[in-house]
């Protein structure tokens, strides 16, 4: 008969296989959606566009999507740091411990995290708008 510890453990592990499952089927499904994934949204609200001769067409309602450098990069440090502890944990001599993360991947992760934040600064602050350059009317 399990001891309690073991009986625990395999409840652990199925509720975090339910978790997977119940996450990839919605992934799958649709109710999750990943359309813009790897887009960020410029602040670009309120500000004009223009008619061909420089009068006032209409205001912008909504931000601009635009394809995000910076999403792809922190998404795959994240999925590469994540693989490689993964295989750091299936290939552990010591049953029962964890091992060490390596101050290299967590400088690099903090890194790319600086840089996600850095591009997500610059969209926000400092928008381009082509259809205006120059006019703030």
């Amino acid at each position: 008969m399990p001891g309690i510890v073991q009986l625990v453990a395999w409840e652990i592990k199925g509720f975090l296989v339910a978790l997977a499952a119940i996450v990839a089927g919605q992934l799958l499904g649709g109710q999750i959606s990943t359309k813009h994934l790897l887009y960020g949204r410029k602040n670009d609200t309120g500000q004009p566009v223009n008619n061909p001769d420089g009068t006032l067409r209409y205001r912008k309602t909504e931000d601009t999507l635009y394809f995000s450098p910076e999403r792809v990069q922190l998404l795959l440090m994240t999925l590469g740091a994540a693989f490689y502890y993964l295989t750091q944990v299936l290939n552990n001599s010591t049953p029962g411990t964890l091992p060490d993360v390596p101050t290299s991947w967590t400088t690099a992760l903090g890194g790319s995290n600086a840089l996600y934040l850095g591009g997500k600064t610059l969209s926000r602050f400092w928008p381009r708008d082509e259809n205006s350059k120059g006019n703030t009317t």
